[in-house]
């Protein structure tokens, strides 16, 4: 019974459970009585008979607005900076920060009125803060950003990262490292509810010489949509800007796609690229200056680098808002407070001429907008990621503090993230982390060989459940949905992911480090098995979502059965009681292979996380004793699943 036909209209019968997921009653009903002639000398039905796979995408979506305006949008900050080496310490952030009480005022203490120097860069109205900075001396800056999103009335969780930075020698730093680091905080009550679920990070270097150029990024699903959130530094050089910026989508796209082939469209619903991307304004110094001083920007845009025709980011369809502030680079470090009555503003703000410690010369110093927050999104779904308005903008502190001690302004941006209408779903993407590439079918009917007959005795007991089938109704609470994520099951995906990647990163780096020449080989062959191990665990996992949704379903329609033919005395009340009694019961056996096989899979994700953590022992000890051999259990459960089904529904 193929439920695609009923997800192509809004759900407006009141027997049905939920379009996106399950057909009508009646339907089920006329299903049952056409094949009731046909299959009639048959005893046993194919799993395709009971349950028919249907198209992934459910109703496929157009362009336009796709979005639920029934339910709350998701609010994301995003900020960049690029903190030009200057090293900041919370005491010093302590000490800007100001009471803004007047005097003898009433009902107001310097607890509830302040005046904190991020308050001018970062808004606390989001629920989801992603941050990125560049050429830090450390990541301890964002433990003074922690502090200050204390003062937020959402609960906000700071996420632990694996992989948050990317950090080496380059200009301005021959002695010690700068880097860049990204870090997120996210809104507990979502975290709780599912609606926002946390990937895995990782890193892209650019070069080899320069190690802080590059990005770090991190992926995150959102009301099913699967959102990457980058945060980096391009190089200066535009040949070798333009060529970085495709590297990193294309590594991107190898390393969170599912195959080699992918590009970053096939693997991403959204993705938002925050950061110091070096962009420069191809015109001369004085037309920049005399534009900024009048303030008719307007005219400089089609001069920036994004906007060009060979910006390879705008062909790829990235776009931002409106730019309505001054260049955010070259800035007079630890400049004053801009004041733009001020005659000779200007000069106190930018720095047009730079003289460098090395050679002794003069570079010309174009103000430019090096500092942007672009967004991708998928064109069947660009409604639901929406930037807020006029929430593109500069931190101008209106006091001397901290954010005017680089030569680049903090920028932000804010967006509002909605979920897709429930008669609609997002493009599946072929993400290894976050993608859902369930085998998903539609509901069943019970075999009519265990229903065409009272083998339930109903008419005895005056067409009452029996009370351990009624009480299991009673207390379930099915999800019919085809995204079926446990918080428990999320957490050991994004386990055997990591092995997996982790895996082969250690296949590439096989050699760094082993002491012990003689167990290459043996080294080589184990490092294959584990990811072929991994790999398969995750399938495994991925199964177990499927018979999820059919368990799911079976709940679904026993409940919508129960309530709809309790205590009626009729054949079809007969019929639709035993079948609640058989799905019910098929569940119940389902519910408990489906945690036997879970424990199986948390134990092998358990052995690999060990096996990955004692490679560096391996590898300096030569002892590959250390290492513990795979369980043994099946990946693949599908098989489970059709003895089940086989064997309840041939019951006569």
């Amino acid at each position: 019974m193929d439920t695609s036909n009923t997800n192509n209209t809004e759900a407006s019968d009141k027997n049905s459970i939920d379009t996106n997921n399950t057909n009508s009653t009646s339907t089920a009903k006329s299903n049952v009585k056409e094949t009731s002639g046909k299959n009639a000398d048959k005893k046993r039905f194919s799993l395709l008979t009971l349950f028919k796979k249907v198209d992934k995408k459910l109703v496929p979506l157009s362009v336009g607005d796709n979005t639920d305006k029934t339910r709350d949008p998701i609010k994301i900050f995003v900020g960049t900076w690029n903190m030009a080496f200057k090293k900041i310490d919370q005491k010093s952030v302590i000490n800007q920060v100001e009471c803004t009480c007047p005097p003898n005022s009433k009902g107001c203490t310097c607890l509830s009125q302040y005046n904190d120097p991020l308050r001018d860069w970062i808004d606390l109205n989001y629920d989801i803060y992603f941050i990125t900075l560049q050429e830090s001396v450390s990541p301890n800056f964002f433990k003074i950003i922690t502090k200050y999103l204390e003062r937020s009335s959402r609960k906000l969780v700071k996420i632990d990262l694996k992989h948050d930075r990317i950090m080496g020698f380059g200009e301005g730093a021959y002695v010690s490292r700068k880097m860049t680091v990204i870090s997120a905080w996210i809104n507990k009550k979502l975290l709780d509810e599912g609606s926002v679920k946390v990937g895995c990070s990782r890193q892209v270097y650019l070069s080899s010489y320069n190690r802080s150029k590059g990005v770090v990024c991190v992926q995150m699903k959102i009301y099913e949509q699967i959102l990457c959130l980058i945060g980096g530094h391009m190089p200066s050089d535009y040949m070798e800007r333009q060529k970085a910026c495709q590297t990193v989508l294309e590594k991107l796209s190898t390393m969170f796609g599912a195959n080699e082939s992918l590009t970053f469209k096939d693997v991403f619903h959204h993705v938002i690229w925050a950061g110091d991307f070096n962009f420069k304004l191809m015109v001369a110094l004085e037309k920049v200056v005399e534009n900024i001083q009048k303030g008719t920007l307007g005219p400089l845009m089609k001069y920036d680098e994004f906007y060009l025709a060979s910006s390879s980011l705008k062909d790829q369809k990235f776009r931002e808002d409106a730019i309505t502030f001054d260049p955010t680079y070259k800035k007079k470090e630890n400049r004053s407070v801009l004041n733009k009555g001020e005659e000779g503003w200007f000069n106190n703000e930018y720095a047009i001429s730079d003289v460098k410690w090395y050679g002794n010369y003069n570079t010309q110093r174009i103000p430019s907008w090096t500092d942007r927050i672009l967004k991708w999104s998928d064109e069947s779904v660009e409604s639901c990621l929406q930037i807020e308005p006029k929430t593109y903008k500069p931190a101008l502190p209106k006091r001397k503090t901290m954010l005017l001690s680089s030569d680049h302004t903090p920028i932000s941006c804010g967006y509002t993230l909605r979920p897709v209408s429930r008669s609609l779903a997002p493009p599946v993407k072929l993400n290894l982390v976050l993608g859902t590439n369930s085998i998903l079918f539609g509901p069943g009917y019970p075999s009519r060989f265990t229903c065409s007959s009272d083998a339930y005795g109903l008419e005895s007991t005056k067409f009452q459940l029996p009370k351990d089938v009624a009480d299991t109704i009673i207390n379930s609470n099915p999800e019919t949905t085809r995204y079926i994520e446990i918080p428990e099951e999320i957490g050991i995906e994004r386990e055997l992911v990591e092995s997996a990647l982790t895996l082969f990163d250690e296949s590439q780096n096989l050699k760094v480090g082993l002491n012990y020449p003689s167990i290459y080989f043996d080294l080589q062959k184990h490092i294959a098995k584990e990811y072929v191990s991994s790999q398969a665990t995750l399938s495994s996992l991925n199964t177990l979502r499927a018979v999820t949704y059919i368990i799911n379903i079976l709940r679904s329609f026993a409940k919508l059965y129960s309530a709809k033919y309790a205590n009626k005395d009729s054949e079809e009340a007969k019929y639709a009681l035993c079948s609640t009694i058989v799905y019910t019961k098929v569940a119940d056996s389902l519910e408990k292979s489906r945690a036997k096989h879970l424990d199986k899979i948390k134990a092998e994700s358990k052995r690999l996380t060990h096996n990955l953590n004692q490679l560096p022992r391996v590898k300096s000890t030569g002892d590959m004793s250390l290492l513990m051999s795979a369980a043994h259990f099946s990946t693949i459960i599908t098989l489970v699943v059709v003895l089940f089904l086989s064997t309840h529904f041939s019951m006569v």
